[in-house]
């Protein structure tokens, strides 16, 4: 909460077993595998991730997060925004 004239957006994301709807958002986004594994669609590629693993996107294009084992896997993201809210 409070990101009233913020443009970074820090938050723990639980990916749970599955896959997580399509994202696009006005930000650029840097994502961290706390634990667990999770494969990462971003545009037409999917990249594997593992603990310790980091990513840096432009969120405006499609993107999604892949959890194919049966536990929760947690990731740090960071989104900078484009627009203060």
């Amino acid at each position: 909460t409070g990101y009233k004239s913020k443009a970074i957006s820090p938050f723990l994301m639980e990916v749970l077993p599955g896959q997580t709807k399509d994202f696009t958002h006005d930000a650029e986004e840097f994502i961290y595998v706390l634990d667990g594994d999770v494969e990462v669609m971003y545009k037409d590629t999917t990249y594997e991730m593992h603990q310790g693993d980091s990513a840096y996107l432009d969120s405006r294009h499609v993107h999604k997060f892949i959890n194919e084992s049966d536990k929760n896997a947690y990731l740090i993201s960071v989104n900078y925004m484009y627009r203060k809210f």
